[in-house]
Formats: structure tokens, sequence, C-alpha cells
């Protein structure tokens, strides 16, 4: 018979059943159409192959009479009695890994599809398995979603069944990504390609947008923008050395920096955020910049406050944009039991470190600077960013994987005061462990990215990291 894939970037609506429905599915639409291909002629035997981490007990209650449709799931645990005349229903339970997940599917699937023999496969390809899923409980690599739906496909290509793919269940910033490498490996015949991150999809964004800002519309004319009065008004009377002295970091206006914004729609997802009004002001007073952005133009709620310089001391050969202090907060928010306080946390996060660092990387475009840096004063907020910025000194990064890896299993609150308040001890030599403050840059510059890749770094931030145990508490 003819073999053709088609793959519906959506779909896998499992839990619904016939008269409601369950689980954020609101009609089965797989249930949908096979309904439509019998109406339509087609008799043939279907396998509805259902790899979401969680049970497929919509569509076995549909087809549990229906001994022409074939129900296999796997998945952590059952939401029913599996129950119908043509079903597989494998139970796996929490913590489930590569090596367990592939074993079982690699036992089951191909006695079915011999014995079975389906001439056509709806095929779930639920990426929540993955050990990164905002609401999953299985530890699955990328490469064993990967590997998996290799498996799938090169089994039903075997046998030449047309096979329609659905994306089912996936949660958080990091579950398409899982998708975008399987159908990578699809289309390409099995190399999967790394799809950018999230942060870099932000980025390029920005910059898309950061193309249609010529910069006069950004750094404008002083006189003609800004009379004394505007300078006094905007800086508290405190004045202003020259028109430099009157831009942000040199470079930029108050009118520049809110178009600027605007346009990102940074200030659009304040406003979305409860924040009617948001309102910009600088302080370009002290030896950093300062800008501010409050919910209104009362200045009661305090958003954002950036303090940044220029800097070339850090990494010699090499200009930065520095972060003096970065401070996102969201006021109208409570801390709760399952989000406590964080050190230095007076208020709940904003939300919106992706998009403020994607801004960032703009001003260093603008202003030709080679990365951004920051020193990290608490260990929650390195701990969020070690996937994006890089240590200045090598010998932090095994250090602070230790770290990470010791604290892991407890909650943030308590993995961050294990970290700061001397909780923790050198397993190899009993050594308390002293947080300090660690220095980070996140490299925008080709020449940077390329120093922070030299041979002599990667040896030393990937040498075997320290472990770390809980300290004794004082007898």
């Amino acid at each position: 018979g003819r073999r053709a894939t088609a793959v519906h970037l959506g779909g896998g609506l499992h839990h619904a059943r016939a008269d409601h429905g369950a689980g954020f599915c609101l009609f089965h639409d797989v249930g949908i159409a096979i309904r439509r291909l019998r109406h339509d002629g087609f008799t043939g035997r279907v396998l509805v192959l259902d790899l979401d981490l969680h049970d497929g007990d919509g569509t076995r209650a549909l087809f549990a009479a229906d001994a022409s449709v074939h129900t296999f799931s796997i998945h952590n645990r059952d939401w029913e009695e599996p129950a119908g005349v043509e079903t597989t229903s494998i139970a796996l339970g929490s913590g489930v890994d590569d090596e367990l997940y592939l074993a079982r599917l690699r036992a089951e699937l191909p006695p079915l599809l011999e014995r079975f023999a389906p001439q056509l496969v709806f095929f779930l390809a639920g990426v929540d398995v993955a050990d990164d899923d905002a609401l999953g409980d299985w530890r699955v690599s990328a490469a064993g979603i990967v590997e998996r739906d290799r498996f799938v496909h090169a089994e039903l290509a075997r046998r030449r069944l047309p096979v329609a793919r659905l994306l089912a269940g996936g949660y958080g910033d990091h579950a398409w990504r899982h998708t975008a490498r399987s159908l990578s490996a699809l289309a390409l015949g099995g190399t999967a390609l790394e799809p950018p991150s999230t942060a870099d999809l932000v980025v390029e964004h920005f910059r898309h947008i950061a193309g249609t800002l010529p910069a006069p519309q950004l750094a404008g004319d002083d006189d003609a923008l800004l009379s004394d009065e505007d300078v006094a008004e905007l800086f508290g009377g405190l004045g202003a050395t020259g028109a430099a002295r009157r831009r942000f970091l040199g470079f930029y206006t108050p009118a520049g920096i809110e178009l600027a914004l605007e346009r990102l729609g940074y200030l659009g997802e304040l406003e979305r955020l409860g924040f009617e009004r948001p309102t910009v002001e600088f302080d370009l007073t002290g030896p950093a910049d300062t800008l501010r952005i409050f919910g209104a133009p009362d200045r009661r709620e305090l958003l954002l406050e950036l303090r940044a310089r220029r800097d070339r001391a850090t990494i010699p050969g090499f200009e930065l944009l520095w972060l003096e202090w970065l401070l996102l907060q969201n006021p109208r928010l409570a801390f709760t039991a399952d989000r406590p306080a964080l050190p230095g946390q007076q208020h709940p996060g904003l939300g919106m470190l992706r998009e403020t660092l994607a801004a960032l990387v703009l001003v260093c475009d603008r202003l030709k600077l080679d990365g951004i840096g920051v020193t990290a004063s608490h260990f929650h907020p390195a701990a969020q960013s070690v996937d994006t910025l890089c240590f200045v000194d090598p010998r932090d990064a095994p250090v602070f994987r230790g770290l990470v890896r010791s604290v892991a299993a407890l909650p943030a609150l308590q993995g961050s005061l294990a970290v700061e308040g001397g909780g923790l001890v050198d397993a190899a030599t009993g050594q308390a462990f002293r947080w300090r403050p660690l220095a980070m840059v996140y490299p925008i510059s080709p020449a940077l990215r390329a120093w922070f890749e030299r041979d002599n770094y990667r040896r030393i931030a990937s040498a075997a990291e320290p472990r770390f145990v809980a300290a004794r508490p004082p007898a």
C-alpha cells in the first residue's frame, strides 16, 4: 500500500468522551476523525498509538467495544480501570527514564503491529514525558524522545503504514523544542536539529523590531526634545552636564527609551499584567546610569530598576554593558507557601527576565558592546541564568554545578539558604562552603563568544565538580 505521514501541529485530545470534555480536552479529535473516515467508507483497522504521559482513557472508552480500533497507551498512571476488546494499557508509575520507557515500547509495539496489522495509525507524540516538562513526573531526556519517535516511525515505515501524527501533551517553555527536534529528525531522515532556545528566539524577534528604529529616533536631538526645565524635572532638579549626560549610557533619550520599549511590546506586556500606565524614569547623576519603570505616573509601584555602566576592566580587550543592579518585581503579587520569598526578594518576580535580557542585547548591538556582565549576589538568580551566562572565572563553573546538584532535591528557598547560609560542606575536605557573589557574562560579539570557547577556559570550566553535603548541626 501507499505510505504517507501527516503531521497536525496540535490535537491529540485523548481524555474527552462522547458526551463531555475532560483533562484539558474539550472534544476527542481523533475519535471524530475515525468516525468521519468510517462515514466516508474506510473500513480498515486503526491503531491509536498514544505515547503522551497521561492515560489515553477517553480513546479507550470511545472504542471499548470496537474490535477494529486498537487503543495503545503507555503512561504514568491509569485514569480508570482499563477495559476494551482491543486495548493495550501500560502504567509505568513516576520517575520513568529513557531506559525503562524505550525498553517497554520496543517490547510491546512490534508484536502488536504484527498481530493487529493496522491499516492506519494515529500517533499521539506527547512530549510531557520530558524531564523538563512543567507538569510531568518522568525523566525522559530530549535524546530519549527523539529515539522514541524515530523507533515508532521506523516500525511504521517498515510496514508501509500511513500515519497521522498529533502533538498531544507538552507543557512549559521547552515543550515545543522537543517536538521540533523530533520533526526535524523525521524530515531529515534521522538527523535531529537543535532548535534555538526560547531566549534566543526572543532576542531575534527583538532584533527584527530594532531594525525598524533608526538611531535618531532613539538618541534624538536633545536641544529639540528637552528644555532645561524638562531636564530638571526628569532628573529631580539635579541637572546634567551636557547633552551626553541627558542620555542613558550616553546615547538614549527618555523619549527614545520609551519608543523602543513600546515597539518591542515591553510596555504592552506590563499593561497586560495590569499596570495600565507604565512610567519610565532616568537617574543619570551617579557613576552608573539608572533606569526605572513604575506601574503608574504616581511612581508608587516600582517594577524595574536597572543600574548599568560601560565596563572595559573585567575582561581586558572587551567592552561590556555591566549591570550593577537589576530588580524585576511585581508589587501586586504576594508570596505563598509554595513560592516563598527567596533571599533578596521583597516582592515576587515580574516574570520578564527573558524580555529584559533581550532588550539589553539590543543596547549592546546599538552601542557595539561585546556582552552583558552581572554580579550574581544570590544563588537563585545565578541558578536561573547558568544555562545562558558564562562565569568570568572558569573555576567557578564546576563549583557551581556541584552546588546545583547538591540542592536539586530541595525546594528553592531551602536550597538557596543552604548554599548562602553555610549549610554545605565539601564532602572531600570537610571544609564549609562560603558563598560569594559570582561575576557572569552573556557574550554577544563573536570575539567574546570565542573567548569563552578557548581550550584553556573550557578545560577549567569542565573540570570535575566537587560534591557538597549538608553540614552537621552543632552538637
